[in-house]
């Protein structure tokens, strides 16, 4: 299951942790106190919102809206104890040529194109999927993601 994570997913639990991260300074893993009902309350009260954001044609409120309610039903799954961790290690690394050319998609200043990325090395893969999702966090405001450099498979199609 973890070797072929659709690109959306990988995009969507990106933007889950990012606003889970926003807040951890105020709430960090409170959640974990919390009752059932109170998250599905605060999952409901955020469902609310969403149709209203909709409604307003406000979308980037709207995707607010949607990210916590994924996290609220996170949260509930997690408290209720069916969010279950893999007893053994997670493969860190699988090649998949169109997660790693969609994984470069979420930053611009390059144009890699499909084809290249068929030609690159396992390892020339793996280093521009760091490097991309290394650039692409530091660039939603999380001053503390360090960005590796450029990996020499990139450069050649670095826009100048």
């Amino acid at each position: 299951m973890m070797n072929k994570l659709r690109p959306e997913v990988l995009a969507f639990a990106l933007l889950m942790e990012q606003r889970l991260a926003e807040k951890d300074a105020d709430k960090g893993e409170s959640w974990k106190e919390k009752s059932l009902f109170g998250l599905s309350v605060a999952a409901l009260a955020k469902a609310s919102f969403l149709q209203s954001e909709i409604a307003k044609k406000q979308a980037i409120a709207s995707v607010k809206q949607a990210v916590d309610i994924a996290n609220f039903c996170m949260m509930i799954t997690d408290v209720s104890g069916f969010l279950q961790l893999p007893a053994e290690p997670v493969q860190q690394w699988y090649r998949d040529d169109e997660q790693t050319y969609c994984v470069l998609l979420l930053i611009g200043g390059h144009e890699v194109t499909q084809e290249a990325v068929a030609s690159w090395s396992d390892e020339d893969c793996q280093l521009a999927e760091n490097w991309a999702m290394a650039t692409h966090l530091q660039a939603s405001d999380n001053d503390d993601i360090e960005v590796p450099a450029v990996p020499q498979c990139v450069i050649p199609f670095l826009v100048r």
